[in-house]
């Protein structure tokens, strides 16, 4: 997750944010504009991105667990309005 989130040299955004404008420039091209010369680079794009964020969601996922099991040890002896 962190290769795919973190802020780039010089404090650069995460590089799925710039993927994500770029198909969204590439989706106004082709679905807007009707630039079908595009459309393989959109379609490519896309796919690439599924690939991304199917990965950060399995890895999102086993940290909820995780955190989740944590949280089930909390006492309540230690709850606020106890």
């Amino acid at each position: 997750m962190r290769g795919q989130l973190n802020d780039r040299e010089y404090h650069n955004p995460p590089e799925i944010r710039d993927d994500i404008l770029k198909l969204h420039d590439l989706a106004m091209d082709v679905v807007n504009h009707g630039v079908t010369s595009r459309a393989q680079a959109l379609f490519e794009l896309a796919i690439e991105i599924e690939d991304q964020l199917s990965d950060l969601s399995e890895a999102l996922e086993k940290v909820k667990d995780t955190i989740g099991r944590l949280t089930d040890l909390y006492p309540e002896s230690l709850q606020w309005g106890d």
